[in-house]
């Protein structure tokens, strides 16, 4: 995603948690600048107009500190996270994960989450299966992953 956004001419950083990760995306995705962030703990310091977060909520121990922070720093979040109602969590199917699912969220617990962080959603999408190169994004919330536009 970083690599997209910068080849449309968007000023971006790439952050995750994992070292690995980010050389990885140096080596194979170069163009970005890259960080190692706990985005629970810090962001990079900056005015940034978006922050995209797509699957990395679930991931989280305390992902309202992510969703503050990303508050503090950005005008527009754009984020994702499996749908519970479409794909119920099992901590089992992620046990063997670095970084496993710490939970799902139905749109309203997503919606309600935003918005303790000071979120407002603006748009509401959907993609049915990420594993189809066919499943496009819609409007809506009935798919697998929601994604949400906030302000």
């Amino acid at each position: 995603g970083s690599k997209i956004l910068d080849e449309m001419g968007y000023i971006v950083i790439g952050a995750d948690i994992c070292p690995e990760a980010i050389e990885w995306a140096k080596e194979y995705f170069p163009g970005p600048d890259y960080s190692i962030c706990d985005i629970q703990a810090r962001l990079p310091i900056g005015d940034y107009d978006s922050v995209v977060s797509l699957e990395t909520i679930e991931h989280l121990q305390h992902p309202e500190l992510a969703l503050a922070n990303f508050r503090l720093v950005a005008k527009r979040l754009i984020a994702s996270v499996p749908n519970e109602e479409v794909w119920p969590f099992d901590k089992g199917h992620f046990s063997d994960d670095v970084y496993p699912h710490q939970r799902h969220y139905t749109p309203a617990q997503f919606e309600e989450l935003l918005a303790i962080a000071g979120w407002d959603v603006t748009k509401k999408f959907t993609q049915i299966d990420k594993t189809n190169p066919k499943s496009e994004v819609i409007e809506g919330t009935n798919g697998k992953f929601i994604i949400y536009v906030c302000c």
